[in-house]
């Protein structure tokens, strides 16, 4: 069912059924893959159901749009990932690193130490490095992919390291190796201590937040707030313009369609308009005559359009921005209520 969330996860299949044929015996073998096959297919029937009524649409929103957000292709811009192979070690802005290397490389030095036929230990540790391959594939690779590495690396590293420790004879060994266990655990939670505080207290290198004019704009306080007073001007059903659907989430309002998808300007010039209609994604020209015609009597705008990483993007986010607010105040839409970089707009004339 995780393929059902993040499909590429289905490449991960081929590892499933080589443990079960390298680790079942003769006569288990058979039967078992029929079993993990059967429950594939089972896990996977909400996929198939979304695919065959619209292929297209299915492919476009898993494959071929990532293949769209950069100039590199789907897969491709090999220099970035080695950096942030780098990142994921050594650390970077949105994470520490030393937590993965922790995980990592404890897995590795005992993994191998321990010859055991089926030892799940090193299935885990096996998932988690083809996940990491995974996770590298897409351009460009961000280190948040690498997250669903995590929880395996945990259990191959408890499990090796409690294995380990069994295996350990005089009392002076067992204190010395818990002492050790010890020590890399409160170092551990330390270095995750900080962590916290960036992501829920700070924002300092969150991706998407870090680079905002107002980090109070993505507290979820401000976002309710934002909805409650669309609800001031917008009817129950209304159709609202909002350029990051979460800030009408907990209103009545309804997005305009083709503003569904927060990230759709980011590929929508490379799009004819018959797959703008088709994927419902809109274009900047749309937005425009949407503005012009007023088919939205209110709009919510961010001061910066869409969430970006990159400084060239950051800043053409951000003028994005300034065009669409004069746009708006030359097409008769007056400013009703700010909540830091986040502006609700009124038609005057409605």
């Amino acid at each position: 069912m995780s393929v059902d969330t993040r499909s590429y996860l289905l490449l991960l299949t081929p590892l499933f059924l080589w443990w079960i044929l390298h680790n079942g015996d003769t006569h288990s073998r058979r039967k078992s893959t029929l079993w993990f096959l059967g429950g594939l297919a089972v896990g996977l029937a909400p996929c198939l159901f979304l695919f065959l009524p619209s292929p297209d649409t299915f492919l476009f929103n898993n494959l071929r749009y990532h293949a769209l957000r950069s100039n590199l292709g789907l897969i491709g811009w090999w220099q970035q990932k080695v950096f942030v192979l780098v990142e994921l070690f050594l650390g970077a802005p949105e994470g520490n690193g030393l937590q993965w290397s922790i995980l990592f490389f404890i897995s590795v030095g005992f993994i191998f130490s321990i010859r055991r036929r089926g030892y799940a230990p090193r299935l885990a540790f096996q998932i988690a490095l083809i996940l990491g391959f995974i996770c590298l594939l897409p351009t460009p690779a961000y280190l948040q992919y690498f997250s669903v590495c995590v929880p395996f690396l945990i259990v191959s590293a408890v499990c090796v390291v409690s294995d380990f420790f069994t295996r350990l004879g005089s009392r002076r060994e067992k204190l010395l190796a818990t002492i050790a266990c010890v020590a890399v655990m409160v170092g551990y939670l330390v270095l995750g201590a900080f962590d916290l505080r960036s992501y829920l207290v700070t924002g300092d290198g969150v991706p998407g937040v870090r680079t905002a004019l107002d980090r109070g704009d993505w507290r979820l306080q401000r976002v309710i707030a934002v909805s409650h007073a669309v609800d001031q001007v917008a009817a129950p059903g209304e159709f609202v313009a909002s350029f990051w659907p979460g800030d009408i989430l907990e209103s009545r309002a309804n997005t305009l369609p083709g503003m569904e998808n927060p990230f759709a300007l980011q590929v929508a010039a490379k799009l004819t308009p018959a797959e703008h209609a088709r994927y419902h994604i809109t274009s900047v020209p749309q937005i425009e005559d949407d503005i012009a015609a007023h088919r939205a009597r209110v709009v919510v705008l961010r001061n910066q359009v869409s969430t970006a990483f990159a400084a060239n993007e950051i800043a053409r986010a951000q003028q994005q921005a300034a065009t669409f607010k004069s746009l708006l105040e030359a097409d008769g839409y007056t400013l009703f209520r700010s909540f830091g970089g986040i502006s609700i707009y009124v038609h005057s004339g409605s």
